[in-house]
């Protein structure tokens, strides 16, 4: 039965990374896009022009992995607008791309920083499901990306992932519905 459903989940699990692909390109080039809004404090909500396109420019740079830049950036973001939860989340996604690990307790940091302030935020509570997807912590993973399925239903990576760690588990069928969710959100 594994062999079968290997088969089948694999090629799901390929269609939806192909289409991830094709989409990603808009997004790169599209500085302003997220998959869900970064819930902001209200001193946030009074960031500059200059800010904004600081943070675009940190978008671009993240998306092309110039790592090192984004993080200036957001470093020096954080310092002139301390409670900007977006600026947050994207240096937690910095630390984690970059490092690969290294730096894995600095992006929890900055993730639980943002869900202490705004709980229940989609992108912080996503990343934070990758973060303990990488260190195998698969009960855990699946509590928080099953929160972002319910905050963020457009959201097809949080299903994605949910597949992942069926699979991994050996819960074919759950792993083949989970993939087929992300696809029809996609």
């Amino acid at each position: 039965m594994r062999a079968r459903h290997s088969t089948i989940v694999s090629v799901i699990a390929f269609g939806l990374l192909c289409s991830a692909a094709l989409q990603a390109a808009p997004q790169a080039a599209d500085p302003q896009h997220t998959s869900a809004p970064i819930a902001e404090t209200p001193k946030a909500a009074t960031i500059t022009e200059a800010t904004r396109t600081a943070l675009a420019g940190a978008r671009v740079d993240i998306a092309e992995r110039r790592f090192t830049a984004a993080e200036t950036t957001l470093q020096s973001i954080l310092k002139e607008t301390p409670t900007l939860q977006e600026a947050r989340v994207l240096l937690a996604i910095v630390y984690m791309e970059d490092a690969r690990g290294a730096r894995d307790d600095d992006a929890e940091r900055l993730l639980r920083q943002v869900l202490d302030s705004t709980p229940g935020d989609p992108q912080a509570l996503f990343h934070l499901g990758r973060l303990t997807y990488y260190k195998q912590d698969y009960e855990r993973a699946t509590t928080l990306f099953t929160q972002v399925s319910e905050r963020d239903p457009k959201n097809p990576a949080a299903p994605y992932y949910l597949g992942e760690i069926a699979w991994r588990e050996y819960r074919d069928d759950q792993a083949e519905a989970a993939y087929r969710r992300a696809l029809e959100i996609d």
